[in-house]
């Protein structure tokens, strides 16, 4: 669980940062708020859907396995045993999580305080609850809120903006930018995230007024609103700390449809969190140095590729045989137990050559991960090669049989 999080983390941050350097200088404020949303869903989709989208090795080139698919390798499976030990890491973070809700909690409590008693009243037209304990307007959970002389500028003008909040849903935005800085506390990331949701939302109001208003009467009663009040979670204000960028994105030339190109980037970026995620067994490049071998007989003319691939024992062809010897191994291989203690997981690759007469030669390991599952597959290979019936030799078309070389993946994979 800790580790998704800090995957969904790592997502946020990577589409996070994306905006901050092609993307939050544009004028497409509608694109720029959805693209904010969608990078947060995405953050925790991602890492999840992953899980079922499988790209082995073969497909980066890190490993050439032959005859033997390397999707169809044998996979041993085990439970993780319960641990007495103490998780740390997870207090640690399930810690930050109950402090971040707490701090939510208390932050609402202070809103609530601030509007409580607050009386509907109608102002120039407007629903507004008014409240003399309240010192700025703001809109939350779809209500206008203000106190009796928070508003000395112009009134109409300031209702109009915070009903384009409302009516654009601003606060669902908020909400989730809070849940997932609840979830997501370590990462700092975060707290830009909320103040660039925050700022989108006041472009995308200033651009609506704008329309009705002369650009140069609302940016003047914005500088005079240049003293702003405490910011309230969940809420989006008229009066905020971000109006210089405001008044700088206003008098901003329109950025050209052309530049909705740039958007593109998302997707190589999505895919490639996809492929990263989706590669489970690529623990280590292929080396000959990870050879772990006994005593070889010199075997000479011996073929990687054959017309004929060489069958298991009682087969009467390609499938049946495969289905055979992946079986035999399941059967009769267990997972190590220090492997299993030690939560060690990934693919053990084992070559051995099947000679002319039927018998398994020059077994050995070319890829091991360790703490005893390249010695339990030796082990287990060499049970195979000691069954009463032989293998039925490979051969080239209708050619005497030959020796071949097969090399067999073996996944161990703990659940």
């Amino acid at each position: 669980m800790i580790f998704y999080f800090i995957q969904v983390s790592g997502v946020l941050a990577g589409m996070y940062l994306v905006y901050a350097i092609f993307f939050s200088h544009l004028t497409f404020h509608f694109v720029n708020r959805w693209y904010l949303i969608i990078a947060i869903l995405l953050s925790f989709v991602l890492p999840f859907i992953s899980n079922f989208i499988e790209v082995s090795p073969m497909s980066v080139g890190t490993l050439t396995l032959a005859p033997i698919d390397f999707n169809a390798a044998v996979t041993i499976t085990a439970h993780i045993e319960n641990k007495v030990s103490i998780p740390i890491l997870s207090i640690l973070y399930w810690s930050g999580v109950v402090w971040m809700t707490m701090r939510l909690l208390l932050n609402l409590g202070i809103v609530a305080k601030r509007i409580y008693a607050s009386k509907l009243t109608l102002m120039n037209g407007h629903k507004v609850y008014v409240n003399d304990k309240l010192q700025t307007t703001f809109t939350f959970l779809g209500r206008i809120y203000t106190g009796s002389q928070a508003m000395p500028y112009d009134v109409q003008t300031v209702l109009r903006h915070e009903e384009v909040h409302i009516r654009q849903w601003h606060v669902i935005d908020l909400i989730l930018v809070e849940i997932s800085h609840i979830l997501l506390w370590f990462n700092p990331i975060l707290i830009w995230l909320k103040k660039s949701i925050q700022l989108i939302h006041e472009y995308e109001a200033d651009d609506i007024m704008c329309k009705s208003v002369s650009k140069y009467t609302y940016c003047t009663l914005l500088l005079q609103a240049s003293n702003p009040y405490d910011s309230l979670i969940l809420t989006n204000s008229f009066f905020n700390s971000q109006i210089k960028k405001r008044l700088q994105m206003m008098t901003q030339k329109h950025s050209s449809w052309m530049s909705l190109l740039r958007y593109a980037i998302v997707i190589p970026l999505v895919g490639s969190f996809v492929l990263i995620f989706s590669c489970k067994d690529i623990d280590e490049p292929f080396s000959e140095v990870n050879t772990k071998e006994e005593a070889q007989i010199e075997i000479s003319d011996v073929k990687e590729k054959v017309d004929v691939m060489p069958l298991f024992p009682n087969s009467t062809d390609p499938t049946t045989s495969q289905q055979a010897q992946f079986r035999f191994i399941f059967e009769n291989l267990k997972y190590p137990e220090e492997a299993r203690k030690a939560e060690v997981e990934g693919m053990v690759v084992v070559e051995f050559v099947i000679t002319k007469e039927g018998t398994m030669d020059n077994i050995k390991i070319i890829k091991d991960i360790g703490y005893g599952c390249g010695d339990a597959v030796l082990e287990v290979m060499h049970k195979m090669n000691a069954m009463p019936t032989k293998w039925t030799p490979g051969k080239n078309n209708d050619g005497p049989p030959v020796n071949t070389l097969l090399k067999l993946p073996v996944r161990f994979k703990l659940k």
